[in-house]
């Protein structure tokens, strides 16, 4: 080991390696020429004593166990500046490049054809960049000489197609001619010796069987590619004479097109005398078109029919070109465009109402001259109305069908209030007059009957359908708050209208458009109705009659046409339902008359439709429905106790009126019953035909729930008791139609309880995962070291590896991750601080030369103030 410290050792080795020492002569250095390798090899020298003096660029791992005869062991000894350096010099020159080039666009542009598209045949992209190829050569200026264009080649007036290159035309080259024919001729042998054709002839003598085939000479070549260019030649001809063929057809079936596209429609008065056909225009052809020499089956002037046939359709092209170009049809116009031209639709209208009954002109319809224009087909628009009084409600394509659907603009308020001004002005409506067209916006129902007053129900919906085109939302500021006013009129003005079902019937689809528009003002417009029918019936005395009245029904009956019933809660469809819930269980004591079974009859009807979807459970359903079996079909022992726990409150006394008579009952088929007729009149008396009705409507009530329900968990429990009540009826009491319909009804009702019988399961305590005894003996792991990994004998020794060569892989690939991010992350920094540090410099020099000027204008002021001083001005 070298004594001394760490600079003298240094030096020590730098004098041995020859790299320092004492100066050498002038004579010895002229005499030492160094030399590349000798450099390199200084280099070498060098670089062995900085790594053997710099103690910091080699790390080596201390082993806890020295294994004799294991070798150098991998990581022992290791050089991390060495490593850390060609890390960042390959990073620099990969990494580092593909972060500066992030945002570049650009490179090699393969611009070949079909070298994208995958569903492309190789043959298939060779043969379109071949046609490209032909195509970008056909249009160059060298390709004014090619033979094989289309154009047809002549000599003398003859066809050069139809001419052989080498036969009959003073070139023959066969050897078996007679002399005579070949006189004036060059020789074959002649050509083959001379004519770069002899150097082949001992090859030919040579040739023989089993030997390779000759080499084709010049003449077979020329010969051959002479044979393609006819075939070639041959099939263009054979496609355009194809083409002219076609085209020929197409001119021949062109009269039959034309009178297609030229029909006019039938006259309406009597045809004028047909006019003298206009001579066809003839085509001479030019010599730039060669028409004549192009199609030799052109008409000539010896063919006048011909001719004249040819002419006519060249003037019917010339025509066609000059034809006026098809133009865009009317662009479908916007919902407050609609409303807006259908409000002055109706006040054009109403204004030619009021002068035709005062007999006076329209202004609009009288020319200037004093007389009325006659209406001809060109006056008519698309608003045109012929009549006063011709609106139907079918044929008016306006704004009623769209409105509601969402905001409309146009009009104006001014517009809306002259509409209004008008309607107010207007003259009672009497019978027998044109109906108006414009009409006040009612805000009351008293106003709104006073409108329809002597209108008839026909024109009713017209009058409703007016007056919202009329005030629609887009023509006026305040006509939002009419129409919502409007919703909850109509809506008292159906209910006002209850027992007229056909006029309830057209009503409701107005109805329905303006609560789809204004649903909150709807809403408040239906729930103040429920609670006004809640109020009627739970705050009156006992005695009292306590049924929904035709007003009760038609309300509940509009509800699920305006507003969803299948949702959880809803502001208006919620209140409905308990409002029927509650009025089915609290009129069961109440329960002696027909007409009160049809009423409830009616209600459980409606719960029927409102829960199809959403299949809710209402209780008070099944319990109406066997109170009214009970109380109108004849039981086998009417003193027997009832099955389940239903609610059956004054049994004996509603018998005495509701139960069916034995004669009448069994003659007596079930129809439709007629609602309409047991609830309008209270002074009808119902029949037994009623009561039979009623009766077979609840036993198809209780199937049509069977099934609705029939997934429910108490489906058993609520069903099996309604199955025995049905048991009860005595069917000999009863008529042949209502007998099959309890029968059928049990069927399914027994179908619907056994299965459900089947498929329910008992509950079951929850199955847990059995406890495992206590062990004493020690578990013991054999993965508790890492030779279980690549053991001869593991059936996963595979999976391991791969697992532990995952690990590895995964690992490292986190760590040249966090590398280059530590990289990336320095760069930029550097790159910022070059261009902190080149802002600054910028800086400093502009504020050098500011200073610098300001110093030589300081210098400047204080030498003219010193002048200043020198002649005494101050």
């Amino acid at each position: 080991m070298a004594k001394g410290s760490q600079l003298s050792q240094l030096k020590t080795a730098l004098t041995k390696a020859g790299v320092s020492g004492p100066p050498e002569s002038r004579k010895r250095k002229r005499s030492s020429v160094s030399t590349s390798k000798d450099k390199d090899r200084q280099a070498a020298q060098l670089e062995a004593i900085h790594s053997r003096f710099n103690a910091f660029d080699v790390k080596e791992t201390k082993l806890k166990h020295n294994v004799l005869g294991k070798g150098k062991i991998k990581g022992q000894k290791g050089t991390p500046s060495k490593s850390k350096q060609s890390g960042l010099d390959a990073r620099k020159k990969t990494l580092q490049k593909e972060w500066e080039d992030r945002g570049r666009a650009g490179g090699i542009l393969d611009r070949r054809f079909g070298e994208t598209d995958a569903t492309m045949s190789l043959e298939e992209k060779m043969l379109e960049r071949f046609t490209r190829e032909r195509q970008r050569a056909s249009t160059s200026k060298g390709d004014l000489f090619n033979l094989d264009d289309e154009d047809e080649l002549t000599h003398y007036g003859q066809s050069l197609a139809n001419l052989d290159d080498f036969e009959n035309a003073g070139m023959g080259f066969e050897e078996d001619e007679d002399e005579d024919e070949r006189s004036g001729q060059i020789e074959g042998r002649v050509v083959r010796r001379s004519h770069f054709g002899g150097f082949g002839e001992e090859e030919e003598d040579s040739d023989g069987e089993g030997q390779p085939a000759r080499k084709k000479t010049k003449s077979e070549v020329m010969a051959e590619v002479i044979q393609k260019s006819k075939e070639h030649k041959f099939r263009r001809q054979l496609e355009r004479q194809q083409d002219d063929n076609l085209r020929h057809q197409l001119d021949q079936e062109f009269d039959s097109l034309r009178d297609l596209l030229l029909a006019a429609e039938p006259p309406t008065h009597a045809p004028d005398p047909a006019p003298e056909p206009k001579k066809p225009l003839p085509i001479p052809p030019t010599p730039e078109t060669g028409v004549a020499e192009l199609i030799p089956s052109a008409p000539s002037m010896a063919n006048p029919e011909s001719y004249a046939k040819d002419t006519t359709y060249d003037a019917l092209v010339k025509e066609l070109a000059f034809d006026a170009r098809s133009k865009p049809k009317d662009r479908t116009k916007t919902e407050e465009e609609l409303a807006s031209e259908e409000r002055e639709r109706l006040l054009k209208a109403e204004k030619k109402r009021r002068l035709g009954m005062l007999g006076l002109d329209d202004p609009d319809s009288v020319e200037a001259g004093g007389k009325r224009k006659r209406a001809e087909a060109d006056d008519l628009e698309d608003d045109f109305d012929g009549g006063y009084g011709d609106d139907e409600e079918d044929d008016w394509a306006g704004v009623g069908k769209g409105i509601g659907e969402g905001p409309d603009e146009g009009g104006s308020e001014e517009g809306d209030e002259d509409s209004s001004a008008e309607g107010d002005e207007a003259a009672p409506y009497e019978s027998g007059q044109p109906l108006p067209f414009t009409f006040p916006c009612p805000s009351t129902h008293a106003q709104l009957l006073s409108i329809l007053k002597n209108v008839s129900d026909e024109d009713v919906p017209t009058v409703i359908k007016r007056i919202r085109a009329l005030y629609h939302t887009s023509l006026g500021a305040g006509n939002k708050v009419k129409l919502q006013t409007l919703s909850g009129v109509l809506l008292e003005h159906i209910l006002h209208c209850a027992p007229n079902f056909t006029l309830v019937r057209n009503l409701i689809p107005h109805l329905a458009a303006l609560t789809k528009q204004y649903p909150r003002q709807a809403t408040e417009h239906f729930v103040a109705q429920l609670s006004s029918i809640s109020q009627r019936l739970f705050s009156q005395p006992v005695s009292s009659e306590y049924r929904f009245t035709l007003r009760d029904l038609t309300l509940l009956r509009l509800i699920p046409l305006c507003f969803p019933t299948s949702d959880l809660h809803h502001l208006v469809v919620s209140p409905a339902r308990l409002l029927i819930g509650a009025y089915l269980s609290l009129s069961l004591p109440k329960l002696k008359e027909v007409k009160d079974v049809a009423s409830g009859l009616f209600a459980v009807s409606l719960v029927l439709e409102w829960e199809n979807v959403s299949k809710r459970w209402v209780p008070e359903v099944p319990v109406y429905l066997v109170n009214v079996v009970l109380r109108m079909a004849p039981l086998v022992e009417e003193g027997k106790a009832l099955p389940g726990m239903f609610p059956v409150p004054r049994l004996e006394e509603a018998r005495e009126r509701l139960a069916l008579k034995e004669k009448q009952g069994r003659q007596l088929a079930v129809v439709k019953p007629n609602l309409v007729m047991l609830l309008k009149d209270n002074d009808y008396e119902p029949t037994e035909q009623d009561k039979v009705n009623l009766l077979g409507l609840a036993v198809g009530l209780i199937g049509s729930f069977s099934a609705l329900w029939e997934g429910l968990p108490s489906f058993i429990e609520v069903f099996e008791p309604l199955d025995e009540v049905l048991g009860m009826v005595d069917l000999d009491l009863v008529s042949k139609d209502l007998k099959s319909r309890i029968s059928s009804c049990r069927t399914s009702l027994g179908q619907s309880l056994k299965l459900s019988k089947k498929t329910r399961q008992p509950l079951q305590l929850q199955s847990h995962k059995p406890i495992p005894l206590p062990s004493i003996a020690p578990q013991f792991s054999e993965r508790s070291s890492t030779s279980y990994l690549f053991r001869e004998d593991d059936p996963d020794k595979e999976a391991n590896k791969l697992r532990k060569a995952y690990k590895q892989e995964r690992k490292g690939a986190i760590r040249e991750l966090r590398k280059d991010t530590r990289f990336l992350a320095k760069v930029e920094q550097d790159r910022q601080r070059e261009k902190d540090e080149e802002y600054e410099k910028r800086m400093r020099q502009v504020h050098g030369g500011i200073e610098g000027e300001r110093a030589e204008q300081k210098s400047a002021e204080r030498e003219k103030m010193k002048e200043k001083k020198r002649a005494g001005r101050k």
